[in-house]
Formats: structure tokens, sequence, C-alpha cells
């Protein structure tokens, strides 16, 4: 989880740097990986997953109705303001996980018979 913000992350501080279309469509494409690597952590706790697939998918149509507002606010201070912007996000993010994965502890292994 962690390691798919901070790539995602460095993916996006990237898209200031002015370059070829090709290589901003390869950091697109490392940018999905990244933030697809942050998915899985939906099922590390099992007795809490519904609540996870639930902030998740809030937090994500939320995203997609403020995201475009937001964004295109912060372009109007610069251009390269939005991705140094979703850059910072996603390392303070990625930091602020690290005490809740620590406290989550590791999964228990479910006994042969049982679904998680």
């Amino acid at each position: 989880m962690i390691g798919g913000l901070v790539v995602a992350a460095v993916a996006s501080i990237t898209f200031i740097i002015p370059l070829p279309i090709e290589w901003l469509i390869v950091l697109r494409v490392v940018q999905g990986f990244g933030f697809a690597a942050v998915i899985p952590a939906l099922d590390a706790v099992a007795d809490r997953r519904a609540e996870a697939q639930g902030i998740v998918g809030t937090a994500l149509s939320t995203a997609t109705a403020v995201g475009s507002l937001v964004g295109g606010a912060l372009f109007a201070l610069g251009v390269a303001i939005p991705f140094v912007a979703s850059a910072g996000a996603g390392i303070v993010f990625a930091l602020a996980a690290v005490p809740w994965m620590l406290s989550a502890g590791a999964r228990q292994p479910v006994p042969e018979g049982e679904s998680a």
C-alpha cells in the first residue's frame, strides 16, 4: 500500500518535467500501477473489509466530483501546481498510513473450510 502511494507520487511529480508525449503516457501507466497497488489493502483486515471498501468507495466518488474543481483551481495558480499537490498528498497519505498498518498487525490464517 505505502509503496503504491510512493510510486504514484513520484510518477505525479515527474509530470512537471517537459517530456515527449510517449514518456508522459508511460508515466501515467506507472502512476496507475502505483494507485492499483493500494487496492489489495482493502482485504488486509478481514473483519473490517466491508467498512474499508465503503470508505474507499466514498473517497473515490468524492474525488471524482471534487478533483476536477480542485485541479482546475490549482492549475490557475500554475501549470505544475496540480502535480506537485498530488505528489505531496500521496506522500502525506503514505506516511499517515504507516501507524495504521503497524497497528493492524498481521493477518490471522483462516481455518480451512471457513471463508474470510
